[in-house]
């Protein structure tokens, strides 16, 4: 199918807003907002951080709310295949004359102000504002980009609830060196008076302050309520599926539509998000939509599993972990599963700025070989760095390498691709003939 060219000049101009980075601080995003009439202050949000399963997390309260009959909006980050995927109506992406339509007017407006910077990420995120207030939703839930405390979402002055998943170490060159610190940016999109959940952990044999203590610390601060897993929130495994009990809500029964151990805590924590968003909306919460909600939700690419056909078929499982806590969950869902009958191939590549030498390290025994492989960024790892690391095969172009990992698993193998969110998608298309945006050369 061919592109319209006003998407792919959309598209052009949004990417080489890009060449300036990360621009961290809200100066600017509160000025682009008052300039389109504050759009975010006609949302009712639910806001979300966290280092690994805020995507999650995001996607389930979103489903949980649509299943409660509301009108809803999903803003997250990245994408796999199309930019309008970072944008959601009613579970559905914003469609590409929406999305073109929006970008050319705010293409307009910052043409008129030479003197305005703008970043990719505040320009997108500006664009979903604009979106959802014109949609006339009930409920908006938006993940944070980076960090959280100074994330062009948290311009949002005064939220329903605030949801803080697991925080672990990663973007370390900008949120800081040790979990304490990493734990003070995520605690910044708290805002006085509103409350939070959160799954920071505070391990029993961990001596001296916690995530859970400086998010404590900072809600307490803020006269936010906060509740905290295995303290306030509680979730466990029982035989007719998972009970979450918070406060004077309990649901059981629950079975999850997304795969791993992990997700348990994500689910748990999106209940209740939910419940605390819904109180601040009068709204009741019923635990058959709730259970509905956790079944029905979607988040490709997230231990998604894909069966290829034909006399060579595999099976595929694609997950997005780019981080070493991404790899331990994993590992951990590698543990549970049954092993293939045939051989077990790990497809890698990764950015050179995350720390993939531990992923390698927590992964590689689960796999018979490695191919490594890069996508064509300038930020990712060559492959040959990445093989020569784990004593693997380097192959760069990304469909060569999944064949090559495909002929090493042999019949009824499997190849686990990871490492990248931008390797998971090229495969993830390649396999169900997805169509992906165009590339765009800056």
């Amino acid at each position: 199918m061919e592109v319209p060219s006003e998407y792919s000049e959309a598209l052009k101009w949004m990417y080489a807003l890009g060449k300036r980075g990360i621009c961290p601080g809200l100066e600017r995003m509160r000025l682009l907002c008052s300039m389109c009439g504050n759009p975010e202050r006609k949302l009712q949000v639910i806001h979300v951080a966290g280092t690994n399963g805020k995507g999650s997390t995001s996607a389930m309260i979103e489903s949980i709310a649509r299943q409660h009959g509301l009108r809803t909006g999903l803003y997250t980050s990245p994408h796999l295949h199309s930019l309008t995927e970072r944008i959601r109506i009613n579970g559905q992406t914003i469609s590409r004359e929406e999305l073109c339509a929006r970008i050319a007017a705010l293409r307009r407006m910052l043409e008129q102000k030479s003197d305005l910077a703008c970043s990719f990420f505040e320009a997108m995120t500006l664009v979903a504002f604009e979106s959802f207030a014109d949609h006339n939703l009930d409920l908006v839930v938006l993940e944070v980009g980076l960090g959280g405390r100074l994330d062009a979402t948290n311009v949002i002055e005064r939220p329903l609830a605030c949801a803080i998943a697991h925080i672990d170490l990663d973007h370390t060159d900008r949120l800081g060196p040790d979990i304490v610190s990493i734990a003070r940016e995520k605690a910044g999109i708290i805002k006085n008076g509103v409350p939070v959940v959160h799954a920071a952990d505070a391990p029993e044999d961990q001596r001296g302050t916690t995530a859970r203590d400086v998010i404590d610390a900072y809600a307490l601060s803020h006269n936010a309520p906060s509740f905290a897993l295995d303290r306030e929130i509680q979730v466990k495994e029982e035989a007719e599926g998972l009970r979450i009990n918070f406060g004077n809500f309990e649901c059981v029964g629950i079975t999850l539509g997304l795969q791993g151990s992990h997700q348990a805590r994500n689910a748990a924590l999106a209940a209740a998000a939910f419940k605390l968003g819904m109180e601040a909306l009068g709204r009741p919460v019923v635990c058959a939509s709730v259970r509905k909600g956790l079944r029905d939700v979607v988040w490709p690419g997230r231990l998604e599993t894909i069966s290829t056909h034909g006399p060579n078929g595999v099976k595929v499982l694609l997950d997005a972990a780019h981080n070493p806590d991404g790899a331990r969950s994993l590992r951990a869902y590698l543990d549970t599963i049954s092993a293939p009958s045939g051989k077990r191939i790990l497809l890698f590549g990764a950015m050179a700025d995350k720390d993939w030498r531990t992923m390698l390290e927590i992964l590689h025994l689960c796999f018979d070989h490695i191919v490594c492989t890069q996508a064509p960024l300038a930020r990712s790892e060559s492959a040959f760095s990445l093989a020569t690391f784990v004593n693997g095969i380097a192959e760069a172009d990304i469909i060569k390498a999944f064949e090559k990992a495909k002929g090493f698993a042999g019949p009824s193998g499997e190849v686990v691709v990871t490492g990248s969110i931008f390797v998971v998608a090229k495969v993830r298309a390649w396999l169900l003939g997805i169509e992906e945006d165009p590339p765009i050369a800056l």
